[in-house]
């Protein structure tokens, strides 16, 4: 069994709580862990990104000047990914980000960063 003390606000050690291996874990996985964190992390981001795509973007569909006989290039919409003003080629969309490790797994992770603590006495 380990004991983790008890402190109240003022930084009085009040009681002893005592903790069974069992809820430990044996050996720790570094990547169990840092699974854990990114996809903690993941959850967190908001996901609200967007730019326009050459659809979404105002303006006219209409063939710029004709196709040949002008010497310039071929240009078919003035909303194309290459002109100012125009559309993003691969534009962001909102998406969420989140995702779920199965709960055992998140369960193992919590009990080895409980673990590694106590080794490195940093729990408070």
């Amino acid at each position: 069994m380990a004991s983790l003390p008890i402190y109240d606000r003022t930084g009085a050690k009040v009681g002893d709580y005592e903790i069974a291996p069992s809820d430990l874990a044996t050996r720790i996985s570094k990547q169990l862990l840092h699974d854990a964190v990114v996809m903690y992390q993941a959850n967190q981001r908001q996901g609200s990104h967007k730019s326009k795509t050459r659809a979404e973007v105002a303006g006219s569909t209409k063939k710029m000047y004709r196709q040949k006989g002008t010497g310039n290039a071929r240009a078919g919409s003035r909303r194309s990914g290459v002109r100012r003003g125009g559309g993003h080629i691969h534009a962001k969309s909102p998406r969420d980000y989140s995702y779920r490790l199965p709960r055992k797994a998140l369960q193992a992770a919590t009990r080895m960063a409980l673990a590694s603590k106590l080794r490195d006495d940093q729990v408070v």
